[in-house]
């Protein structure tokens, strides 16, 4: 990506948990890397204890339905790219530059 872009900027990643916490700490740990802003969204019964990386904000509503937690994080969410995270799947922090870089060169793609 080109160095005077910010992917903070440009990009939000949403990691969803619910009531499944066995792959989150790694999960979070290989995100921390990437310079963007992380949403931990957390319907679980008992929020997540465990350490957040500093780019990383925890919202938890305890049995929130997932359209209505996705709504609610969504319309708070100023950068224009997001992706949403299931708790046990994972992503390249490399791609997610390329992704960007992607869609900002080229407007008429949406994803």
């Amino acid at each position: 990506m080109d160095k005077t872009i910010k992917l903070i900027n440009y990009f939000t990643l949403i990691i969803t948990l619910h009531n499944r916490k066995t792959y989150i700490k790694d999960l979070l740990e290989k995100c921390q890397e990437s310079p963007c802003q992380i949403i931990l969204a957390d319907s679980s019964d008992d929020v997540y204890k465990g350490n957040l990386p500093p780019n990383t904000k925890l919202i938890h509503n305890p049995g929130e339905l997932y359209y209505r937690k996705m709504y609610n994080i969504l319309k708070s969410i100023k950068t224009p790219y997001v992706l949403e995270l299931p708790d046990d799947d994972f992503v390249f922090p490399q791609a997610i530059d390329k992704c960007i870089e992607f869609l900002l060169e080229n407007p008429t793609y949406s994803y």
